[in-house]
């Protein structure tokens, strides 16, 4: 099984991205983080449109495999799994940074969120899978009071128990 990693927007991530997959490569046939254009660029915010070609490019001939996204990654794995461009046995979203909408019950997500993220908490995500309807999740909380999560040993865990 192959792991497409979806850092977040800033350039920050990239480094967060790889330390993740250095220590998850080990769970997996083979990994890639997916650099985004508009840190070569020098800009703020993500080419949306861009990335989301880029993703469904990388996944295009993968039989098997997982999308791990942070924060503005998880909007753009949602968007790829809800239009159906990409297929992932599994989801993990770590640092969602909006109330998402699930629209394919049968991939299962692995939420991981801190307590206290500034972004969108802990509570208020629970709440909104609870109210959607999906139930092909598993949420783990992990105490927190940041949108960083640098705490990779614990992530790991999780992952490894999810697969």
């Amino acid at each position: 099984m192959n792991l497409l990693i979806l850092p977040g927007n800033s350039i920050k991530n990239k480094a967060w991205a790889e330390t993740v997959e250095d220590s998850v490569k080990e769970l997996f046939d083979s990994t890639v983080v997916q650099n985004y254009d508009h840190w070569k660029a020098g800009k703020e915010n993500i080419f949306f449109g861009q990335e989301l070609e880029k993703l469904a490019k990388t996944v295009e001939f993968w039989a098997e495999y997982v999308i791990l996204a942070k924060s503005v990654g998880v909007r753009l794995a949602l968007e790829t799994v809800n239009s159906g461009k990409a297929k992932p046995q599994r989801t993990i979203f770590i640092g969602t940074a909006w109330l998402p909408k699930l629209e394919k019950p049968e991939i299962p997500v692995l939420f991981i969120q801190h307590t206290s993220d500034p972004l969108l908490n802990a509570a208020e995500l629970k709440a909104h899978l609870e109210k959607s309807g999906y139930t092909n999740y598993r949420f783990e909380e992990l105490p927190g009071n940041t949108h960083d999560y640098a705490e990779i040993d614990k992530i790991k865990q999780i992952i490894q128990d999810y697969l």
